[in-house]
Order: structure tokens, then sequence, then C-alpha cells
């Protein structure tokens, strides 16, 4: 595989601190931590959530890189499970206990749409919340992500604070899949 830096616009969201979040019912399926098995297991299932929005950052991890970060105490994982299959998948960076990122989100594309996302995301905020005692919860989306992305993080409560610019890495045929213009 072929990867190339680009310039990506990004978008920095904080969750409104004074706003605790209540327990929320999932339409379907339970929330569940996650210690996979292997790097390979991991991603599996990162890649099929996030191929189609061109993640990258746990792909160009070393084996060795990637394995350390899912056993640290830093990972938090949580998967959502329906039907006994994993439908997506959640993973905190926990090293700030006080200010906890959501580092990955998403779904299974064959649970796109089915009104699973912002449930999940606000549950397993909510946990991670509680158990840490965290003063804040932030995330970063870009482009490249779903295009409701956004809309889904502000009815979680989150607000954008910052926008910028940054070089992020990008297979070079997701790039021309998006009829991205080099």
């Amino acid at each position: 595989m072929s990867y190339i830096t680009i310039p990506v616009k990004t978008q920095y969201l904080k969750k409104d601190s004074s706003l605790k979040i209540e327990r929320r019912k999932l339409p379907k399926g339970t929330i569940k931590h996650w210690s996979p098995l292997s790097t390979s297991e991991y991603l599996k299932i990162y890649n099929q959530v996030g191929a189609e929005w061109g993640w990258t950052g746990r792909v160009l991890m070393s084996d060795q890189e990637l394995s350390s970060w899912l056993v640290s105490d830093n990972c938090k994982l949580l998967t959502l499970i329906v039907d006994e299959e994993i439908a997506g998948f959640i993973e905190f960076d926990i090293s700030n206990r006080k200010s906890i990122e959501v580092a990955y989100f998403g779904l299974l594309p064959a649970f796109i749409g089915q009104k699973l996302g912002l449930s999940f995301l606000m549950e397993s905020i909510r946990e991670v919340e509680e158990e840490l005692k965290a003063k804040e919860v932030w995330l970063h989306t870009c482009q490249f992500d779903h295009p409701f992305a956004i809309q889904v993080y502000q009815k979680a409560g989150f607000s954008v604070i910052n926008e910028s610019i940054d070089d992020e890495p990008y297979e070079e045929a997701f790039l021309i899949k998006n009829n991205y213009k080099f």
C-alpha cells in the first residue's frame, strides 16, 4: 500500500463538562469491554469500521507498538455487540485521566443508519466519565469522516473548539476513490 501525506481540515470538539450524560438505552445490543487477543483481531475491526473514512493511524503503527498500546493502562476499548457480533467500537486514550480523548469511534458499515451511533457514543462516554471522574472528553474529526459525524457529536454535547489544517497520511487508493485533487 502506498500512503500520501496531505493537508486535511480537522475539527477539534470538546464535550460541555457541565453536561452529565444520563444513562441511555441502546435501541439494540450491549456495550462490552474489549481486549483483542491480537493486533490482527483489533485491526480487522478497525479496518472494517474505518476503511470508508480513510483511517490510517493504527495501521501505520508497528505490530509491537500497536500491541503495547492495546494492553497499556492508557487504552480503553469498548464494543457494541448486536446479535453476537461486533457492530462498532470506541477507543479512548485515557493517558490523561482528567482529559480523555475519543481516539476512534465508529460502526461497521452494516450497522450505520440503524440509530445506534449516538446511543453507543453517549453511553460509552458516560461510563468512562463515571469510572475515571474525567473533567473533559474531547475528540477530533476531519473532512473525510461520515457526513453526519459532527451532528452526532453535537447531539452528544460536543462543540467545535478549534479547526486546523493538519498533515495526515492517507492510502493513495482512498484518495483516488474520494476524488482528492493532487
